[in-house]
């Protein structure tokens, strides 16, 4: 008992000099959980370090007031997170790795806990989400009821499916603020209206980093189930986002993105995203007024009419679109059945002489089959 109690009192205790100190260097109403712990160093000796858990991050600092930050990072930084005999954990981030000792096994199962129930309101709860949390053994009630994969862990109702917290922990990530506005209308304005369409053009007075940073919080967002922008110009940032939620999604299923700037290999890159992703739903897509490569435009078609929900909407309107485009996409429409009992809605308007020779006859055979169009735009084509 007595090794037990030398090794409990070994550890640093978080005076109030100390923890008046922290305050001023971490917002206080973000810290969760504040601890002295037992760091090993590059050369093999173990030192006293303060650990400091907030909304989404983890911090080191030093054991003395006034103390200062030596590391830290946003839990999205973590690979793994193992915990060992000892009360001892090692975590793996994108640079480097930590192996700490806490006083407690408490103490252990409460960071992991933490971690996890983090991760678990950024994913929500998502089948895509990284499982990083390992234990030598099992964990406490406390612990399982945090996990990522608890039914209970987060609260079914949370405004708009959690984006708000999902954009905070992003910004965190990013190093960029957290815009109070973004929060404020999606949690009130979209929520009270039960809009399921999130709309960039009501952010467009953000920067593009912002913007990016928005639409990355769509990835595993549940609530919104469409994708708006029309006349607002996306750069890089924006349209990698894009491409990258499109990997991730299992709720959107309409994209539009009009006259939008995108460049001309986006198609080729979204029928990619979109081959990684079986859970997407995606079935209406608008991306018209876009200079786009025509075999790119036509493996997206085939792409998309691969997914469980097949195409529904299909509008590429003055995009550059050349006969051979329109050979690639007829054949495309034309491959199965399916396509002509899912498309409503065709629009190859303000496409010069895409129906002007022979190369529309497949366009035309598809047309000539039963098929469930509802609205079909063909002018300024011949």
């Amino acid at each position: 008992m007595a090794s037990r109690d030398t090794t409990a009192s070994s550890f640093v205790s978080v005076s109030k000099d100390i923890t008046e100190s922290i305050r001023k260097i971490i917002d206080k109403s973000s810290i969760k959980f504040v601890r002295g712990v037992k760091l090993d160093t590059k050369n093999g000796k173990t030192e006293d370090r303060i650990l400091v858990l907030t909304t989404w991050r983890l911090y080191f600092l030093a054991p003395k007031a006034p103390t200062k930050v030596e590391t830290t990072f946003n839990f999205l930084e973590i690979r793994a997170l193992n915990s060992h005999p000892e009360h001892q954990v090692v975590i793996d981030t994108d640079k480097s790795t930590y192996s700490l000792r806490f006083q407690s096994r408490e103490h252990l199962n409460h960071v992991i806990s933490h971690v996890n129930f983090a991760l678990s309101r950024i994913f929500n709860n998502s089948v895509f989400a990284p499982s990083i949390c390992h234990s030598d053994s099992d964990l406490s009630e406390g612990s399982r009821k945090y996990s990522p994969s608890s039914e209970t862990s987060v609260e079914t109702q949370r405004a708009c499916g959690g984006f708000s917290e999902t954009y905070a922990a992003l910004c965190d990530y990013n190093g960029i603020s957290c815009k109070e506005e973004v929060q404020w209308d999606v949690d009130t304005i979209y929520h009270s209206q039960d809009n399921r369409e999130f709309n960039l053009l009501d952010f467009s007075h953000l920067e593009s980093r912002d913007l990016a940073v928005i639409v990355a919080s769509m990835a595993y967002n549940t609530w919104f189930t469409k994708l708006y922008c029309k006349d607002l110009r996306i750069g890089s940032e924006v349209t990698e986002q894009v491409l990258h939620t499109l990997s991730k999604s299992s709720s959107l299923e309409e994209i539009t993105l009009e006259n939008a700037g995108l460049k001309s290999d986006f198609p080729q890159k979204m029928s990619v995203a979109l081959s990684e992703n079986p859970a997407s739903v995606i079935h209406s897509l608008n991306l018209a007024h876009n200079s786009l490569d025509n075999q790119g435009v036509s493996n997206l078609i085939q792409q998309v009419c691969r997914l469980s929900k097949g195409l529904r909407l299909l509008n590429l309107s003055k995009t550059s679109l050349s006969s051979k485009g329109v050979v690639s996409l007829s054949q495309a429409l034309c491959s199965s059945d399916e396509y002509s009992n899912s498309l409503l809605h065709l629009d190859l308007s303000k496409n010069p002489g895409v129906l002007s020779g022979e190369d529309a006859s497949n366009l035309y055979l598809f047309l000539s089959q039963p098929n469930c169009l509802v609205h079909l735009d063909l002018s300024g084509t011949d």
